[in-house]
C-alpha cells in the first residue's frame, strides 16, 4: 500500500511545473467569457438593402413573426440561401438554377 501512495505522489509532482490554467486560454472551458482582444460587434446597421434581403420573397405586409426589428448582427438563416427547389420557399434560387428532374 505504501508503494502505490508513493508512485500517486511520484506521478503528480510532475504537474508541479506545469502551466496554471489561469495563465493558458481554453476554448469552451469557460464560454461566458471573451478571449481578451476578440472582435466586438457594437453597433448593427440596418439599411435598406439589408431588410430587402431579410425580407426577399415575402409577400408584403411582412409578418411581425419573422422578428424583423429584433434581429441583430448575429446569423441568421433569413438573409442566406437555404436549401435548393422544391423546398426554396421564398425564391432564392430560382434565378440561378434550374433543378433537374429525377432520372434524366
Amino acid at each position: 500500500m505504501c508503494g502505490a501512495a508513493a508512485l500517486v505522489v511520484i506521478a503528480l509532482s510532475g504537474f508541479a511545473g506545469a502551466t496554471s490554467a489561469a495563465e493558458l486560454f481554453v476554448s469552451g472551458v469557460h464560454p461566458e467569457r471573451r478571449p481578451d482582444g476578440a472582435p466586438r460587434i457594437t453597433a448593427m446597421t440596418k439599411d435598406a438593402a439589408w431588410e430587402g434581403r431579410y425580407l426577399f420573397g415575402v409577400v408584403p405586409p411582412a409578418p411581425t413573426t419573422l422578428g424583423l426589428k429584433d434581429q441583430g448582427a448575429w446569423y441568421t438563416p433569413f438573409d442566406h440561401r437555404g436549401m435548393i427547389p422544391p423546398y426554396d420557399l421564398r425564391g432564392w434560387w430560382a434565378s440561378s438554377i434550374s433543378p433537374t428532374p429525377v432520372g434524366k
